[in-house]
């Protein structure tokens, strides 16, 4: 989950972890990269403006880097 807004963050995860979904939150698009390269995830929920790497940006490094 990444997202630039810290509440909304704790809400989708607290949701998620509720309904038994392990998720990792971070916010913004540079510490999403960081925890993207340490691990696998199955799906990523991305905020689309946020300052320094929008949603976009963030979408396509990660296309080019080959992670689908």
């Amino acid at each position: 989950m990444v997202d630039d807004a810290p509440a909304v963050v704790e809400l989708v995860e607290d949701h998620l972890d509720s309904v038994g979904f392990d998720v990792v939150g971070v916010h913004s698009g540079d510490a999403a990269l960081e925890e993207i390269g340490k691990r696998r995830f199955d799906a990523l929920v991305v905020d689309v403006v946020m300052p320094g790497i929008t949603g976009y940006e963030l979408v396509e490094q990660l296309r080019s880097q080959g992670v689908t």
